[in-house]
């Protein structure tokens, strides 16, 4: 996914992508790229269709409930551009509370090997 963020080249990054999803159809982020190239290309309706794959795919993902608020809005939908700009912040507090959980077992293990 790195190398085809790199891409300066966005059709060559969506036929990339879009191969991907030929070998893996389950692969939340290259759904979720996608999802971000249509969205900076102003193809919402599409943006959308990625995006919603890339929650299905992978509902704890903050990034892809964010980036789908966004293209909702953009695409003129405000009320699930709020439901999913709710489900980005339930997301986003879930990601930081695992984040601390593991940064407090870090911190218990290290103290452990002294």
């Amino acid at each position: 996914m790195y190398a085809v963020s790199l891409s300066s080249d966005p059709a060559q990054s969506v036929r990339l992508l879009e191969r991907a999803l030929q070998l893996d159809p389950t692969f939340a982020d290259a759904h979720l790229a996608l999802g971000k190239i249509y969205f900076g290309q102003a193809r919402y309706q599409e943006a959308i269709r990625a995006l919603e794959s890339a929650v299905r795919l992978n509902p704890a993902s903050a990034a892809a409930c964010y980036r789908l608020s966004q293209a909702y809005q953009r695409a003129g939908n405000p009320e699930k551009a709020q439901a999913m700009s709710e489900l980005f912040l339930k997301r986003q507090k879930q990601q930081e509370t695992q984040t601390e959980t593991r940064r407090k077992e870090i911190v218990r293990f290290l103290y452990t090997l002294k």
